[in-house]
């Protein structure tokens, strides 16, 4: 038929030769079937690896009659085995279970001897890793309580566990009208409040009902000291509160270390010391912080709006680390910050004028804090200042540029001088005529509501922040017109390659200090901040390096370099004029190199960054990152929609109680389940002098030839040393190079700015000291580095070019570490770049 299957009788006839063949495919399946479940599988397989009973043979042509037979056996033999019994059939199923019923069965009578102080520590312990909720806390008291047999001696209701661990008394609720946010009183969080109230203004009269807080419109302010007390009822970190006295002068080598190096800081210092207080009071000083976030979708658009407390007398990481709350404003609408601030600030100048005594278990402290800087990004800053919004005239914080419109965006062209500067008198008068004529005069609107504070500067106390406008703002500018924002055919647009840029980005291993993984280019609209700062800084050269034309990747470079200057750990006072002129030079090619729509607000922050470190030291001194850190961990505390701030501040309290609990009632016992349920404790470590820590456990070290030489040199031999290939100091991860990690940290540069590669550590158990072996990197200045920074200090430099790396191995001490290094190992070459600084754990 030629392939034409169009004829009926044709079709018939195959359609039944098909029926036959599955009937006969069918019995032979039925025959050679065995189950799994009931027998072992044969060990005859075929060349495929399969069973010989699963192949087809050549019987499976058999009759359609024996089929039937076959499929009916099959059916009887499937019956009983439905009748075997159920710990057959489940075969090895719980098998440890069933095995150990008898034993499960058993009364226990065991002699624990704990107190009832150190099962409520363990228990709140465990809440405050896990952010449990009320209900599951409640349970876990029910479940402990019903383990001991011993009646309620354990809070297990929601309303004893609020006696034990949930404080009001230093919380205050502030109302105001739901329709004309009108204040209309305070009280203790503690105490009864009024039914409803009616609302003062005589143009609204709107009755606010206030005894259900779940329909009344209010804010939470809390105490501060009672936060000062506990955080410094710590005596490791309250021997590290340094005294304002001591930072009255420049620093020594002029060489920056912290914000206390900063002039405004030490104008501060030398206030304190004019006002020449009595010696039994101390001073610190604070630095607040006002930034909403919004919590997620399934709470109807609500979101959060805390005002952070810092206290800066604090080294860095302890600072950052543990910020006080001084205000909660929430709900769906935007914060009232002339509202909001005026009590806080009220608190804060109590604490500055009257003091307030602090009580520790060894003795008693008399203090004073002073409010003296704000963080907060560009819309919060200038709602804060008292300034028109930064898309409107005369935005900046800090200057009198008025900004132009073009194609829908505000922006702001480069001048060869920067405007005229702010200042704190004709701030407070254009404050005073904007009142008067209820217009904007200069940007300005109103006075700004943290002025009345003591020594607070209305302009020079507001930070620069890096966070918002050099990471989340110019950084990322940049690389969305990479990605092609203006266009594919723009001259530096890269979004013909970005599938290489993705492949580099994929082979690259950053060092545990990156805190977070790189992400696809994809994933752009999700990176945070701190991936941004990370891209920027240590990865953007090299990997766009052949691949973004050279005239854009130089001049990306400049703003590469300056902020890597302004950012590290130890910054030379003269290095800060070589940073503000590469700055210069970024944004004034800006203008030449990209479309206008570029020359934006925060392009025009940048040329404040030099003048805000004079000021405050380096720009990971004070920024938002700590702040925005403390906003996470609240927005952990909610667990539903209804009464968000008392779920915060009782997840607050429940974490001020824990460590008053701690305090009393800490044993070997609270101890140990800490460290069980803390994963970063559990590994094996061995805790040295100069905050050093061996992780995981050692190994017998066999030396090489060449290893033994150097030891005898040293006057030791290999058998005295155990091998590591993990540590941190100061908290920085060092390590081995191991090639299946996603993560490298075997590059080092030491105190004296040499790079080695880390091979191996070695720890003597007598001394106990660590050495490390390792090899020495070779390396160049990237061609990239602005020559004036080579010229100055090749130290300073943001990216070397390793040229070699030496074969013969050296050994030094540990303590010789200066920072971890990041490498990239691409094609067109191998990178190092020094990180800057270590501060980037949030």
């Amino acid at each position: 038929m030629d392939g034409n299957y169009s004829d009926s009788s044709s079709s018939s006839a195959i359609r039944g030769e098909a029926d036959e063949r599955s009937q006969s495919a069918l019995g032979c399946l039925d025959d050679n079937y065995s189950d799994p479940s009931s027998s072992n599988t044969s060990s005859n397989s075929s060349t495929h690896g399969e069973p010989d009973e699963w192949s087809w043979s050549e019987e499976s042509n058999s009759t359609s009659s024996s089929s039937s037979h076959d499929l009916n056996n099959h059916v009887e033999q499937e019956r009983q085995d439905n009748d075997i019994s159920e710990q057959e059939r489940d075969g090895g199923a719980f098998s440890r279970l069933r095995s150990e019923v008898p034993k499960l069965q058993e009364k226990m009578n065991l002699n624990v001897k704990i107190s009832v102080g150190e099962i409520l520590t363990n228990a709140l312990t465990l809440v405050r890793k896990h952010n449990w909720s009320h209900l599951e806390k409640e349970n876990l008291m029910k479940f402990a309580t019903s383990i001991l047999n011993c009646g309620n001696i354990l809070p297990n209701s929601r309303y004893l566990l609020d006696e034990y661990f949930y404080s009001q008394n230093d919380m205050w609720y502030y109302f105001y009208c739901s329709e004309c946010t009108k204040h209309l009183g305070s009280v203790p969080a503690c105490r009864s409040r009024p039914e409803q109230i009616c609302c003062p203004n005589p143009e609204c009269k709107t009755v606010n009902r206030l005894h259900d807080l779940s329909k009344a419109n209010y804010f939470v302010t809390f105490d501060l000291p009672s936060q000062i007390e506990v955080l410094l009822s710590d005596p490791d970190i309250r021997c590290k509160l340094v005294n304002p006295s001591d930072y009255t002068e420049p620093s020594e080598g002029g060489v920056m270390t912290d914000l206390h190096h900063g002039t405004m800081y030490r104008e501060f210092a030398n206030f304190i010391k004019n006002e020449a207080f009595p010696p039994n009071i101390r001073v610190i000083s604070f630095t607040i912080s006002i930034d909403s976030a919004r919590l997620c979708q399934t709470f109807s658009g609500q979101s959060i709006c805390p005002a952070f407390i810092m206290i800066n007398e604090l080294p860095q990481v302890h600072r950052i680390g543990n910020p006080l709350i001084a205000g909660l404003w929430f709900g769906t609408t935007k914060e009232k910050l002339d509202l909001f601030l005026p009590p806080i600030v009220k608190h804060v100048i109590s604490l500055s004028t009257r003091g307030f005594t602090l009580h520790f278990l060894d003795e008693m402290w008399f203090l004073k804090g002073f409010l003296i800087a704000c963080v907060a990004d560009s819309v919060a800053r200038c709602d804060v200042q008292g300034l028109h919004s930064h898309r409107g005239d005369y935005p900046c914080s800090w200057c009198l540029i008025e900004g132009e419109e073009w194609e829908g965006v505000r922006i702001f062209r480069f001048t060869p001088e920067i405007p005229p500067p702010r200042t704190l008198e004709e701030l407070v008068e254009d404050a005073g005529e904007a009142l008067r004529t209820k217009q904007f005069i200069r940007g300005v609107k109103y006075l700004c509501p943290l002025a009345p504070a003591p020594f607070f500067h209305s302009v020079n106390s507001f930070i620069v922040d890096s966070m918002h406008a050099k990471d989340e703002g110019t950084s990322k500018s940049f690389l969305s017109a990479w990605l092609g924002e203006f266009g594919h055919r723009a001259a530096f647009s890269v979004v013909a390659k970005t599938k290489t840029i993705d492949k580099r980005l994929k082979s690259t291993r950053p060092p545990k200090e990156f805190r977070k993984s790189i992400r696809k280019l994809d994933d752009l609209a999700y990176w945070t901040g701190r991936e941004l700062d990370n891209w920027a800084m240590y990865l953007s050269i090299p990997i766009l390096n052949g691949i973004l034309p050279p005239r854009f990747l130089k001049h990306w470079a400049l703003y590469v370099q300056a902020n890597f200057i302004l950012l590290n750990t130890e910054l030379p006072v003269d290095a800060i004029d070589i940073a503000e002129e590469l700055l210069e030079q970024f944004c004034f090619q800006v203008e030449t190199l990209y479309p206008l729509n570029m020359m934006r607000f925060n392009l025009h922050i940048l040329r404040h960054f030099p003048a805000n470190s004079r000021r405050w030291g380096q720009m990971f001194a004070l920024s938002a990152y700590g702040f925005e850190a403390g906003n996470q961990k609240l927005k952990k505390l909610v667990h539903n929609a209804n009464y968000i701030p008392n779920q915060i501040c009782r997840g607050l309290s429940e974490s001020n109680s824990l460590i008053l609990m701690k305090r009393y009632c800490e044993s070997t016992n609270t101890r140990a389940f800490e460290e069980e349920i803390d994963r970063k404790k559990r590994r094996f470590a061995i805790e040295l002098e100069g905050n050093i820590r061996l992780l995981h456990k050692g190994k017998r070290f066999h030396a090489t030839e060449e290893e033994e030489w150097f030891l005898r040199r040293m006057g030791k031999t290999g058998s005295e040393f155990l091998v590591f290939t993990e540590l941190k100091k100061n908290g920085c991860h060092y390590g081995a190079d191991v090639k299946k990690q996603k993560t490298n940290n075997s590059f080092v540069c030491l105190a004296n700015y040499d790079i080695v590669n880390i091979k191996k550590f070695l720890y003597c158990e007598a001394s106990r000291e660590v050495f490390v072996i390792g090899v020495k990197v070779r390396y160049e200045p990237s061609s990239l580095c602005p020559p004036s920074v080579v010229r100055f200090d090749r130290r300073l430099c943001f990216l070397f070019q390793v040229t070699s790396i030496d074969e013969d191995i050296i050994i030094f001490s540990v303590k010789d570490f200066r920072t971890v290094c990041v490498s990239i190992e691409l094609e067109n070459g191998h990178f190092i770049s020094p990180m800057s600084n270590l501060y980037n754990m949030f």
